[in-house]
């Protein structure tokens, strides 16, 4: 919440909710946030919001907090959750993605246990929330770099913070260290430090990405995929298209994602994977748009 709304933090936006008035009364909220210090909850109670969660993300706590606020019609408990609660797991979809733990493993300042151990050990999960983070994080430093040349403490204490859950998110715990100790002291308005420790901690940053390029090769090369089959594509994609109308990300990443393994030539590639993005993002409306201009 602080990074999309950097003048107004959680409690001063459970304010102005509040006072919207009727629904909004008692509509549930709940603050998730890297502030775990103890009393923190129980400042957010008092100040309405209804719960508390903090980073990173355990999926089984999140869960719960879902279960517990949700409207009960809106819960349906899957046999496959519980399953996997009891550590029968299966594989989403395709081949179990090995080579992408493998690979992973020669990195040492990304510990893969700690990242999987955030998505309840989901291997698709872990990996779609890594691509995101690969994605992301080199527009993320060239913005940090700025905020640093115009000696805005402010705009890049936001942005480090993001930076420091998303780091501990993917099990890169040394980085998220030294981008806490950054965000305090920019907190500080401490610039000589963050001027002195940030230049190390981005090449470091740098470094990470150019690494993860082993594991997230260029989005155009289609080297080593297979050809895809045109009906697999066209069924998935119209279940994708169905679920995108429904506002349903997370079937319609379903249906797509395994497509993402093979070649369908371009611009379809590039469509598919815009679309899977889009759904991770919950933009089902982009989502749509790009299925719709796939050639089947």
């Amino acid at each position: 919440m602080d990074h999309m709304m950097p003048e107004m933090d959680g409690i001063e936006a459970t304010a102005e909710i509040r006072k919207l008035g009727r629904k909004y009364e008692s509509l549930p909220i709940i603050a998730l946030t890297a502030n775990a210090v103890q009393g923190a909850k129980g400042m957010f109670l008092a100040n309405g919001l209804n719960d508390f969660i903090s980073k990173p993300i355990d999926t089984h706590e999140l869960n719960g907090i879902l279960v517990k606020w949700l409207p009960r019609e809106k819960v349906e408990l899957c046999r496959e959750a519980d399953d996997a609660e009891d550590g029968e797991t299966e594989p989403t979809g395709g081949e179990p993605k090995s080579d992408f733990l493998n690979s992973l493993g020669k990195i040492g300042e990304v510990n893969k246990e700690i990242g999987l151990s955030r998505v309840a050990n989901s291997e698709d999960m872990y990996r779609s929330m890594l691509e995101l983070f690969y994605k992301n994080m080199l527009p993320e430093c060239g913005k940090m770099s700025e905020f640093l040349r115009d000696n805005n403490t402010q705009g890049f204490s936001i942005l480090v913070h993001a930076m420091k859950s998303s780091l501990s998110t993917i099990g890169a715990m040394k980085l998220s260290q030294t981008a806490s100790e950054l965000e305090t002291a920019s907190k500080n308005s401490e610039l000589d430090y963050c001027l002195e420790v940030f230049p190390d901690f981005n090449e470091k940053l740098v470094s990470l990405h150019k690494q993860l390029e082993i594991v997230f090769p260029s989005e155009n090369d289609t080297s080593g995929k297979k050809a895809g089959d045109i009906d697999h594509l066209r069924e998935n994609v119209q279940k994708a298209i169905a679920a995108a109308d429904d506002f349903d990300s997370d079937a319609g990443f379903e249906a797509i994602h395994n497509l993402l393994d093979y070649d369908f030539g371009e611009p379809n590639n590039t469509l598919l994977k815009n679309a899977a993005r889009a759904f991770k993002e919950f933009d089902c409306v982009s989502a749509a748009e790009n299925l719709k201009k796939i050639s089947l």
